[in-house]
């Protein structure tokens, strides 16, 4: 019984395919009955297609509106980014202290500074900064260096951290610093 059953469905596989492909030899499927929507791959009946084309002779009216959205969403664009660069100016002749700023995380309000140990280094790690990464390091680098503090820097751009290797835990000297900088938010 098994074997029956599994000759018959290969069986309808194969003349599945068949089918498909001698339809697609014959001109009854073209790539234009296939059309791709919401995430659904669906075949178009040669009788839909004609109804489509008689319905709207200029093509998809899906595309027409899409590019209209387009075009109105570039003046919005525009519109909107004139805004935040006012705003962005108003903020910066405000003057705030710094370039940078670390937000306050939690109910508590503790910066987010961690300490880690990785391969025998103490690892110092700043996180959520908003603004200049590279202002932050070099401020750190100069408030360190009037410290006699040895350490290495590195800034990571695509999480907005900086993460700093030294032989001495520094989480409670940067936060010190931080508060001392004013660049918390």
């Amino acid at each position: 019984m098994q074997a029956c059953l599994c000759m018959s469905v290969r069986r309808f596989s194969s003349s599945a395919r068949q089918t498909a492909k001698s339809m697609t030899q014959q001109g009854w499927l073209t790539s234009d009955d296939i059309r791709y929507r919401n995430g659904l791959l669906k075949t178009l009946p040669r009788q839909n297609r004609l109804q489509l084309l008689k319905k709207y002779p200029h093509g998809d009216p899906n595309v027409q509106a899409r590019q209209l959205v387009e075009r109105q969403d570039a003046a919005v664009v525009e519109a909107r980014l004139a805004a935040l660069q006012a705003r962005l100016e108003a903020e910066k002749s405000k003057g705030r202290a710094s370039p940078y700023a670390v937000p306050q995380v939690g109910p508590s309000g503790n910066l987010p500074v961690y300490g880690d140990s990785k391969n025998g280094a103490r690892m110092t790690v700043i996180r959520k900064i908003e603004g200049d990464l590279t202002a932050l390091q070099l401020d750190l680098v100069n408030h360190f260096a009037q410290e006699d503090i040895k350490f290495e820097s590195r800034v990571v751009q695509h999480f907005s951290r900086i993460e700093i290797k030294s032989p001495l835990p520094l989480t409670a000297h940067v936060k010190a610093f931080l508060a001392s900088k004013r660049a918390i938010l």
